[in-house]
Parts: structure tokens; C-alpha cells; sequence
């Protein structure tokens, strides 16, 4: 098992505790884990989408962590809140690149569990964080 399924699987048994019941998080084990990403260049600075993408994580996650490996690089790690009431834990990578003063390449990576009964869930965090950033560069 890789960290991002033990990763998941610590989030179901936390979501699942809370909720009250335990066999959510068992039968998770078994479910396929769902790999999306999307990359974009966007017209805003990198100081404004590391901004915007930590303040999504702060309404739907817990403690981020934020990394620059290199000049005009932030990466942007955690699990955020997606799908259904943004219950379903999903590790999300986000990268950061300035390309120009006023473009940075955006490019975010999900995993999530998913169900018999595709919930989309790593696509809907990757969903849910480009909508913030593009109501950001829109006029």
C-alpha cells in the first residue's frame, strides 16, 4: 500500500468515526482509487493564486502544506474536501508556476476512493479549485 491509499484510508476511518460508523472505511480498502489532473495557464500572478488556492484549502481542508522548491514555484499539498457535501477525503497536489509577471501555469492532481457509483470525486476538487481561481481572473 503507497502513502496516498494509507492516506486515504486514515481519512475514511476519521470521516467514518465522526459519522458513527465503522464499515464505510473497511469496505473503502476494496473500492478503486481515481487519478485525475488538469493543468492550465491562467492570467493572474503567482501571489494570487497561491492565495485563492490556500484560502479553498482552508474552507474545506486542514493545514496545507506549502512548499517552494525553486524560484517562482509553489507546490500546495493536502486533502481537501470533495464530492457529495465535500465529504470524500481527496489528496489534491497543486503546482504553481510563474510563467510570466502576470501568468502562472496551474496544475493540480487528485485521488480519491470512488465507489460502484462514480462520484467524481477527484475530478470535482479539481473542479471546485479552478472555478475559484478562474472567478479570480475573470474581469
Amino acid at each position: 500500500m503507497d502513502h496516498d491509499e494509507a492516506q486515504l484510508g486514515w481519512e475514511l476511518d476519521r470521516l467514518a468515526g465522526a459519522v458513527g460508523q465503522g464499515g464505510p472505511a473497511m469496505v473503502a480498502g476494496f473500492l478503486p482509487t481515481v487519478e485525475k489532473s488538469h493543468a492550465e495557464l491562467l492570467a493572474l500572478s503567482l501571489s494570487g493564486c497561491e492565495e485563492t488556492v490556500l484560502a479553498a484549502f482552508r474552507r474545506r481542508s486542514r493545514h496545507p502544506l506549502v512548499r517552494r522548491p525553486e524560484p517562482g514555484v509553489v507546490q500546495i499539498s493536502g486533502v481537501l474536501g470533495a464530492g457529495c457535501f465535500a465529504l470524500n477525503p481527496t489528496i489534491v497536489r497543486v503546482r504553481l508556476t510563474m510563467r510570466h509577471e502576470a501568468s502562472t501555469l496551474v496544475s493540480v492532481t487528485a485521488k480519491a476512493k470512488e465507489g460502484l457509483i462514480p462520484q467524481r470525486t477527484a475530478a470535482s476538487a479539481i473542479n471546485y479549485l479552478f472555478r475559484r481561481l478562474r472567478r479570480l481572473a475573470s474581469p
